[in-house]
């Protein structure tokens, strides 16, 4: 049954989409609480998809060395890492540094979460799999604004950088703990 995609293996890289769409609209808001620049916000913004485009020529190498789920199980601990460490700095350098390790882990879980489907979803199976990922993605993007906005309102932006580092955390550790077969191991 290793070939089984489990239906909550779905929303993990849900949860990996929803950081950047999160970041894109906080690091604005906490960037004008702390005094940034529009040219300073935007910079930092864009450093992000430098970093995703950074990751995504490195990742065929990446692909042979290490596991396709460990490499998503990777990104997640970073990710989470770079949330912990955005609200701990003003200075827009840093900043900058922080979203480019972001970038990294949001960067390459879009394609490792496409190849994990493919690989381990069963024959015939294929589109009914990316179909309930899209549509995970998308439920994403109404559910997140809203649950995020008033933890926002209510906490600050400083709670919504550490909810969501904790929960792209215990999603890294729920997968490891699920043992996600790798696709090479199944021999395709």
């Amino acid at each position: 049954m290793a070939h089984a995609v489990r239906a909550h293996d779905h929303h993990r890289g849900g949860v990996v989409g929803s950081a950047q769409d999160l970041f894109q609209f906080y690091l604005p808001i906490y960037g004008h609480s702390i005094g940034l620049s529009a040219s300073a916000i935007g910079t930092i913004l864009g450093t992000v998809f430098a970093a995703a485009f950074v990751i995504r020529g490195i990742l065929p190498f990446l692909v042979r060395k290490l596991k396709e789920a460990t490499i998503l199980i990777s990104a997640m601990f970073i990710a989470a890492a770079a949330y912990t460490l955005l609200p701990m700095f003003v200075n827009p350098y840093a900043l900058g540094a922080i979203a480019f390790l972001l970038g990294l882990g949001v960067g390459c879980a879009q394609p490792m979460t496409m190849s994990l489907l493919y690989v381990l979803t069963p024959p015939g199976r294929i589109a009914e799999a990316f179909g309930l990922q899209k549509t995970v993605r998308n439920a994403t993007h109404l559910v997140v604004p809203i649950v995020f906005g008033s933890v926002g309102s209510a906490f600050g932006v400083t709670a919504v950088f550490i909810s969501n580092s904790v929960i792209l955390a215990t999603s890294g550790l729920l997968m490891r703990k699920a043992g996600i077969p790798d696709g090479k191991s199944e021999g395709a």
